[in-house]
Formats: structure tokens, sequence, C-alpha cells
């Protein structure tokens, strides 16, 4: 991730500790199925649970050695849990494990952005009385206007994220060309019930990337949205200094330091979301059922999208927060 504006709430989710606790409670939910199916000894779910942990020095030694980093987790959890290893792992492949814990690494994220969005929100709202909106003296080029139009805006963003949010709610544990060869469908589908997910139905190897496009197209959405925000904020201010206040850390709004910083940032990461978005929309088509092409570019535009995301939001916040209504 971009180290000069990696927020700790959305870096958090892409760390390798919770990216593979993620994978684990992903290999538990289905051990918890073939326990109640008869499958698997009931004692052996309660010994890989109680020995089971994430050890990063364990996997980084292993993938140093197998240059395969969910071989890595399977065969360092395989060293806690003894001779129970035979049921990890069972009947899943690699891709069972680690899409749908993509599935549940951006719905987390995206969650985290969403609430900050709602804050915004409030914060826009409380810049803004329906007075003030509706009287003969709101015009374009003040405030009062612009701090309403922003609430339906911010409104509508909120919407889309919230939408494409539950569309990533999918996870799928389907096999090498999503045929079911050793898990049924049933099976599958209440081991995703336990993690708050439901089934691909049309997925092969790999989850539908049309999914991942549409979260990192809303995503660049938001952010653009944002850039304008602060884009209006500056020219406004610029217009009116009477509107200019101090915000809470102390900084002054005004049309040249600190907006003009904000507004550089803005226009970067935006730039940057936007190659991202083409990624996305790329990783949509893939060579038959074994394709894995999209995993290196996930890695990437991902991470960076939810946290550009973020970070604007921030931003936006934090330029509002000085600016008031009054003419």
């Amino acid at each position: 991730m971009i180290a000069c504006y990696p927020p700790l709430e959305i870096s958090q989710v892409w760390s390798d500790e919770f990216k593979w606790s993620i994978a684990l409670r992903v290999e538990l939910s289905v051990i918890d199925v073939l326990v109640e199916d008869g499958i698997v000894p009931a004692s052996a779910k309660v010994e890989v649970e109680k020995r089971a942990t994430i050890d990063l020095d364990s996997i980084a030694r292993y993938e140093e050695l197998l240059k395969h980093d969910v071989i890595a987790f399977v065969q360092s959890v395989s060293d806690m849990i003894g001779n129970n290893k035979r049921w990890f792992h069972l009947g899943l492949t690699s891709s069972d494990v680690m899409d749908t814990a993509l599935s549940l690494m951006m719905v987390s994220a995206g969650e985290k952005i969403l609430e900050l969005c709602r804050i915004l929100m409030e914060h826009i709202r409380s810049k803004v009385s329906l007075e003030t909106v509706s009287s003969s003296k709101c015009k374009r080029s003040n405030f009062s206007y612009a701090f309403s139009e922003w609430e339906i805006g911010i409104s509508n963003q909120i919407r889309r994220l919230n939408d494409s949010i539950n569309q990533m709610r999918v996870g799928k544990l389907s096999g090498p060309v999503g045929t079911y060869p050793f898990l049924t469908p049933d099976q599958e589908r209440r081991a995703l019930s336990s993690l708050g997910l439901m089934p691909d139905l049309i997925s092969t190897q790999i989850i539908s990337r049309d999914r991942h496009a549409e979260y990192v197209l809303t995503l660049c959405f938001l952010a653009c949205y944002m850039r304008n925000i602060i884009e209006h904020s500056s020219l406004l201010t610029k217009c009116n200094k009477t509107l200019l206040n101090q915000n809470k850390s102390g900084d002054t709004i005004s049309g040249d330091n600190f907006l003009l910083d904000k507004r550089r940032s803005a226009d970067t990461i935006c730039a940057l979301l936007r190659s991202y978005a083409i990624c996305a929309l790329s990783n949509m088509a893939v060579w038959h059922e074994r394709d894995i092409s999209h995993s290196s570019v996930e890695r990437i535009i991902l991470p960076e999208t939810t946290a550009g995301t973020y970070y604007l939001v921030q931003l936006a916040i934090a330029v509002t927060d000085g600016i008031g209504t009054h003419d």
C-alpha cells in the first residue's frame, strides 16, 4: 500500500494477520459442516479449533520454501494440529479459501468506508438547515447551497456503496472448476451462511469478477465525488472569505496552503484510482475455469483503492469542518 496515505483502519484489513485469520475462519466453517454431516469426528473439530492459530513467521518460512502462500498457510496450521491435519483443508482449493476470504475482507473494508461516509453526511447536515437552504439568499455561489447539494450527493454515494458491498457478500466452496466434486451445494450454503455469505452461483475456480469490478468502480465514484467537494470548497472560499473558520486541528481553511495541499492530494489519488478501475474491468475476462490472472492485480488495486477512498472521505471531512454557512 502506498505509504503516504494508508489509513490504519483500512491497512489492518489488508494485513497478513487479518487475511490468514479470515482464511482460517473459512476453513473452520467447512469443518463445522463436515462434523454436522458425520464426515469429520467432533473430537477432531475441538482439537483443531483449540490448536490452530496464525503464525506469520511459520507461514513466511514455508512460503519461501514452497513459493505458494496458501500451501504455506495450510502447512503451518497442519504443524499445529498434528494428526487432525487430515481434516484440515479437506476437499478445498486455494481459490475456495482465498476468494471467500477476499469477499469478507472487501466487505470489511467497504463497511469502514461506509461508516465514515455516514459521519461525513451528519457533518454536512450539521452545517445547513432547511430554512437556510430554502431562503432567497441561497445561491450556487455560497456554501448554504453547496452543503445541501453535497448532502444529496453523499446520500447517493452511500446507497451505491451499500449495494456494492452487498454484492460482495458471496463465497465459493465448489472446487477447482465450480462443479462440487467434494462439497455439495447444500454444504457450501451452510458453511458460507455461518460466515454471513451466500454462494456465488456462477463461480468456476473463482468468484465472478464482475462483482469486484463493480466494487472498485463504486469506490472510484465515491472518491471522485469527494474530490468534487474538496475542489468546490476551495473555489467557494476564494470567493467568500467570511466563510472561513478554523477546523478542529487548528488549520485555517483558506484558498492557499491548506486547501491547495488537499486539492493536490485529491487529484493525485483520483488519477490513481481511475487507472485501477480499468484494471478491475480488465479482470472480468478470464481464461476458462482455471485462470487466476486477476490475483496479482487485486493484491495491489483492492488495498490501495479502499485506502485511497477512505483517505479522501477523511479529507472531505477535514476541509468542510472549517467552513461556516453564514453569509
